[in-house]
């Protein structure tokens, strides 16, 4: 058996998995930055609601009752400040008629506030250059070369 050989391929494999990522993608410290990043750009708050949406009427009251809950009670570990506290008491109010626009004032309350400091906050991030140099890509003429 050629030892010199064997020792060629382990030293080959140990760079490409090294190169690529371990095989569970935790070798990698900027993929899981990344992972980091696009978890906190997850909006739980926007994605209940558009799920209260869908729901058939006869589970509307329960969802309600559990965005509630969880967004909108002072000890929850997700309560939204930001919004309005005449809001937030017509929703526990209602929230029994499961209608159609229950949450669409919080709705509005949440996208009205990432216009403001977090939009301002991500203007200024690498995320921003990133795709502002992606745009300025697409706008260049496609040459024959």
């Amino acid at each position: 058996m050629d030892i010199g050989g064997l020792t060629t391929v382990v030293v080959a494999n140990s760079a490409y998995i090294s190169a690529r990522g371990s095989f569970d993608g935790t070798a990698n410290p900027a993929a899981n930055r990344d992972k980091k990043y696009l978890a906190k750009l997850k909006l739980p708050h926007i994605t209940d609601i558009e799920e209260y949406d869908t729901t058939e009427d006869k589970d509307r009251v329960h969802k309600a009752s559990k965005i509630i809950q969880r967004y909108m009670e002072l000890s929850a570990k997700y309560f939204c400040p930001f919004l309005p506290e005449n809001s937030i008491t017509k929703m526990k109010e209602g929230h029994k008629e499961a209608r159609d626009s229950l949450f669409v004032e919080s709705l509005e309350s949440v996208l009205d506030f990432l216009k403001e400091v977090p939009f301002t906050f991500f203007l200024e991030t690498m995320y921003f250059k990133r795709f502002m140099q992606w745009k300025w890509l697409e706008m260049q003429p496609i040459a024959e070369d």
